[in-house]
Order: C-alpha cells, then sequence, then structure tokens
C-alpha cells in the first residue's frame, strides 16, 4: 500500500514520459574477462575505470580468503589491459582495508588510483585509499564507525586541490549516514550527519556525489523524507542542506539506489530503483528522471520489467548530446540501455546468454569511440562475474 504523504516540496510536480522501447540487435557485447574466483576474485561490484591507454581498472568485493574477511576475502584491485591480460595490483588484507565495492577514479597525471572500502582499516568501519602508479597502497583515512561514518559506499569526488568528497551508508551523529571531505592533509570533516524524518534523508546512496561548479554537493539517500522512499539533497560548501526532493513511491519512483549527473543547465539526472507506476515488479520496476532548477522533477522513462528492463541500481552517463546510458540490475537477467533526448529508450544488450553475465550492479565506462564497458556481478564462464564490453 502506498503512502500517501505529501513531497516535501509541496509546489514541485511530475510530469510523465512513457517511452517506446526498441532493442538494438546490432550492438556486440563481448566478456573480456570472466572472474574465477580464485587470486582474481569474484563478484565485482564495482565498475570500471579507463585509462589513455585502453588499460581497465576494477575492484572487486571479495577475494583471498583470509582470516579477518572469511572464506570469501578482502576484495582487490585488479588491471585488464587491451590484450585481455589479468593482473591483481593489490589484495587488501583488512588492516588496509577490506571488500572495495565502488568505482576507482584514476588521476590521470600521476596515474595513481584513488577509491573506498566497506570495512576494514584501523577503526574496521572502512578506508579510502591511494593505490600508486608504483603499486604501494597508502590508507588514507581509516573511519572509526562513529561520529565520522560507517561503510563508505558510495564513488569518491576529487577536486583539483586533492579534497576528496564521499558518504557513509552508516554512522555520524544520528547513525544514517554522512557526507564528508577529507582533505589533501588527511583532515576529514563531516558537512553533514543525516537525521531521518520529513526534512531529511536515512542512508546515502551507494554512488557518491556530483559537484556543480560553484562547489555544491548533490547526491540521493535510500530512505527518509516525507513518505520515506528516499531524498534528492544539496549540501553547500558551508555544509548546509538542502532538501530537494522526496520520492513518493508511485509513479514519481521510490528506494534511488545510484548516484546524480548534472548538465550545463543545472538539470540533475538519476534513477531510482522502484516506482514509476508499472505493476510488473513488486515495488515497481523504477525510472530514469531528470530534476530541473525549479524542482519540478520529470520521469523520462518508466521501466516496464521484461525486455525493457527493472529495477537500475547504477548512475547514469550523460553524453553532449543528451542521449543517457545506463544499466538495469533485473527484468531478465539485466540490461543495457541508452535513452535519447526524444524520450526513445533502446536496448543495447540483454545479459543471460550461456557463457553472458548478468547483474550488473554498476554503471558503464565509455571510451573514446563510444564502446561502453562495464561488470556484472554473476554470470561468465565460472558463474562469479565479468568484465564486459558493448561495441558501438
Amino acid at each position: 500500500m502506498l503512502d500517501n504523504r505529501k513531497p516535501f516540496f509541496a509546489a514541485a510536480f511530475i510530469a510523465i514520459a512513457f517511452a517506446s522501447v526498441a532493442v538494438a540487435h546490432a550492438k556486440e557485447e563481448q566478456v573480456l574477462y570472466s572472474f574465477t574466483g580464485g587470486v582474481d576474485g569474484q563478484q565485482p561490484w564495482a565498475g570500471v575505470t579507463l585509462d589513455n591507454a585502453g588499460n581497465i581498472y576494477g575492484a572487486v568485493t571479495f577475494a583471498g580468503a583470509s582470516e579477518n574477511c572469511g572464506p570469501s576475502g578482502c576484495g582487490n584491485i585488479y588491471k585488464l589491459t587491451p590484450d585481455g591480460t589479468f593482473s591483481v595490483l593489490h589484495n587488501f588484507n583488512w588492516n588496509d582495508g577490506g571488500n572495495p565495492a565502488s568505482d576507482l577514479i584514476l588521476d590521470k597525471k600521476t596515474g595513481d588510483l584513488y577509491g573506498s572500502t566497506l570495512s576494514g582499516g584501523s577503526g574496521g568501519a572502512g578506508t579510502i585509499f591511494r593505490l600508486g602508479s608504483d603499486g604501494t597502497l597508502t590508507t588514507l583515512y581509516s573511519f572509526s564507525g562513529g561520529a565520522d561514518g560507517n561503510t563508505p559506499e558510495g564513488r569518491l569526488l576529487r577536486d583539483d586541490a586533492g579534497t576528496i568528497y564521499g558518504t557513509t551508508y552508516g554512522g555520524g551523529a544520528n547513525s544514517k549516514g554522512t557526507v564528508y571531505k577529507l582533505a589533501a592533509d588527511g583532515t576529514q570533516t563531516v558537512l553533514h550527519s543525516f537525521a531521518g524524518g520529513a526534512k531529511d534523508g536515512v542512508n546515502p546512496t551507494s554512488s557518491g556525489l556530483a559537484m556543480d561548479a560553484a562547489g555544491n554537493l548533490y547526491g540521493m539517500t535510500q530512505f527518509g523524507g516525507a513518505s520515506d522512499y528516499g531524498t534528492i539533497y544539496r549540501v553547500a560548501p558551508n555544509g548546509k542542506f538542502k532538501l530537494l526532493h522526496s520520492f513518493a513511491g508511485g509513479t514519481d519512483g521510490r528506494y534511488p539506489a545510484a548516484g546524480l549527473i548534472i548538465d550545463a543547465a543545472g538539470n540533475i539526472y538519476g534513477v531510482t530503483q522502484g516506482g514509476g507506476g508499472h505493476d510488473n515488479c513488486t515495488y515497481g520496476c523504477g525510472t530514469v528522471f531528470m530534476l530541473g532548477a525549479d524542482k519540478m522533477l520529470t520521469i523520462l522513462h518508466a521501466f516496464a520489467g521484461g525486455r525493457d528492463g527493472a529495477n537500475p541500481l547504477s548512475t547514469l552517463r550523460r553524453t553532449q548530446n543528451g542521449d543517457l546510458y545506463g544499466t538495469t540490475n533485473d527484468g531478465s537477467k539485466g540490461t543495457v540501455f541508452k535513452l535519447r533526448p526524444d524520450g526513445k529508450e533502446i536496448i543495447l544488450h540483454i545479459f543471460g546468454a550461456t557463457g553472458d553475465g548478468f547483474e550488473p550492479l554498476s554503471g558503464i565506462a565509455m571510451d573514446n569511440d563510444r564502446n561502453l564497458y562495464g561488470t556484472t556481478d554473476l554470470g561468465g564462464a565460472s558463474g562469479l562475474g565479468t568484465v564486459y564490453v558493448v561495441k558501438k
């Protein structure tokens, strides 16, 4: 039964665009690597990052059995070269972090990789790390699990000054999650501790933050807001918090589970895991939305399940011509889709064929030729996840 309380922004209203679906059979998908569950690990929850030479970098959430992380292990950082050579760059051991689950960010000047782990470190509540181009891992910060936050899930955001911004799913002053920054000198500052209720959120989503030209940070929470179906929020550089939208759980969506992107006009794009108005899924099949500067939420696409896909969990990618690319986790065994500015959705790939991966939990990376790269949590030759490409 839907909660009928009004969204926090009562003046906002929702425009809905139900688009047709086309399947682009001409797109070729190729599994570049299948994880085996050995030293290479299994179940890559994170997506991939590309360098200018075509090398692929990513994180495997479970790898290398250890005393502290159990039989599934603490995870690793890997590299996959264009010729298919796979190498482990670092194995986590709990003391330096455990179970990385978010995309890495690459400093293209130095070749250093930055990321976070869900657990481990000196406080046992997760870490922020830098993996140097020489293979040396430096723990930049270990969360205590208290007021500074617990379980840093989201992809990090790093500015030109070297300041890192991110979110934690739990911890903070109210044990409901935080938005934080980490200065280049290692000083961590909590910019906002979520409190729940109608005017705040609970549990920031796992895909991190977006920043506008003024330095404002934008993100979503999975729960909280007027209907407890999640929120969109803004945190100013001085830490001032503003709730921009409370999801109502019906056609406007519920349970956002990804990050946001911002275009040059200040429009914000994202996805919700549920809602959307279709009843083919228990809690709705999810949406792609745009939040304009006037706080009007427009549903660009409501997923219908089946070949259309359902339950998107990852941050979108937007090209200069306005095309949006993303993945859905369900609807068969997951999809890669493109949503054009005119509202037409094109399914580029449906996962689940023999030897293919399925259940993509992450978004996609794009090279200069607009080939799309990503990971699946399961499937592949050993059933333990893949790295794939969908070619233009």
